[in-house]
């Protein structure tokens, strides 16, 4: 069944992709969200209520979600996350996935350095560019561990 929290969701993932026109549906409902083009910028998001307001911090660097959709910390429920805190990542490495429409994307990192926090929950529903975890980037005296 769906609820209102679920069509609140499916009206801002139509709105943060630009869709004009999403339907789901399901063997026991099935919604149809219809956005009309208004003229004007388009609005910006909410602040996601999971993460605080003084995340901007300069010396690490949020990895924001591509798109709004559900957070895979792993590429399946038997598998082992993709990172974990305290993990040495490089630039472009894949961190999590994110599912909008039955379609899985990757996630990756805009830089080299170590995953400072995950703030997602797996599972959890996120939207397009809210902070999905920070990577404290390596300054140019620290390199990787080449045994770790």
């Amino acid at each position: 069944m769906v609820d209102n929290d679920d069509i609140r969701w499916l009206i801002a993932l139509a709105a943060s992709e630009g869709l004009a026109e999403l339907e789901v549906g399901g063997p026991d409902s099935s919604v149809l969200v219809r956005r009309h083009a208004a003229p004007g910028p388009p609005v910006p998001h909410a602040a996601h209520p999971s993460v605080p307001a003084a995340c901007e911090v300069t010396d690490r660097v949020a990895v924001k979600a591509p798109m709004a959709g559900i957070f895979y910390r792993a590429s399946a429920p038997d598998t082992p996350p993709f990172v974990e805190e305290g993990d040495e990542v490089q630039a472009g490495e894949t961190v999590a996935l994110i599912e909008a429409m039955k379609l899985f994307n990757d996630v990756e990192t805009p830089c080299a350095g170590r995953v400072e926090k995950i703030l997602a929950a797996d599972g959890s529903r996120v939207a397009a560019d809210q902070d999905l975890l920070f990577i404290r980037p390596l300054d140019e005296t620290e390199s990787f561990d080449a045994g770790a």
